[in-house]
């Protein structure tokens, strides 16, 4: 299990690296790299390989959960409960990831501001959606707090470095993009941005091969039949 996730980890490297690659010669020599090409590879953008390798392993996490929740239907209803609601949390951020759907969120947040007199800065207006995710983390986190406290020590380290990892790139490094981005005169097109959202990308794969190296080693030395 430990190569398998070495594995996985070796590949979300390689894929930053191409991406990182991709930009930062695209950046030297506009033109130089074909648009289809850069599209294909570049972490920042949708329906490519970055998009689909984070997007599946969300997905395998998600099936992984469901996995435990159906093992342990019969032993312990709650626990199995609590385990089908993290499967279908991950089963919508693979499919956030996969079509962005929280990019689409910042709009809205920005009007329900303005609604009760409170303007965004600019940097805001790049990552709004930072909002919403946070509130989603915190919401979580009260819900599952119990739920993580009983699991075992090493599981439960597993998914807290997991969780912070994860919630580090998607958050932190989004939100200091959106400030570089709204601050910079070149806005997205510079090594620093290229850089953080690298970083950012990188993080995400790196927090969910953690989450499911945790998964896979409750199932082989928790739940029944799981080895």
């Amino acid at each position: 299990m430990s190569r398998f996730a070495l594995s996985l980890l070796i590949a979300a490297e390689v894929l930053v690296f191409v991406s990182l690659t991709v930009n930062v010669i695209s950046l030297a020599n506009p033109g130089r790299v074909p648009w289809d090409l850069y599209q294909l590879f570049d972490v920042g953008q949708e329906n490519n390989i970055p998009a689909w390798f984070s997007a599946g392993m969300l997905l395998l996490g998600a099936y992984l959960l469901a996995t435990i929740a159906l093992s342990l239907r019969y032993l312990d209803r709650r626990a199995s409960r609590m385990w089908f609601g993290l499967a279908a949390i991950f089963a919508y951020l693979s499919l956030d990831e996969a079509a962005r759907l929280h990019e689409r969120t910042g709009p809205v947040v920005r009007h329900t501001l303005a609604l009760f007199g409170i303007e965004s800065r600019d940097y805001f207006n790049y990552a709004s959606w930072v909002v919403l995710g946070g509130l989603a983390v915190l919401v979580v986190v009260a819900i599952y707090a119990r739920f993580f406290l009983s699991l075992p020590r090493s599981i439960r380290n597993l998914f807290i470095l997991a969780g912070i990892v994860y919630c580090t790139g998607a958050l932190g490094m989004e939100l200091a993009g959106a400030l570089w981005e709204a601050r910079s005169p070149t806005g997205r097109l510079n090594l620093t941005y290229v850089v953080l959202q690298s970083l950012e990308e990188f993080l995400e794969m790196a927090g969910i091969i953690v989450f499911v190296y945790a998964l896979l080693e409750y199932l082989r030395s928790y739940v029944p039949g799981g080895r």
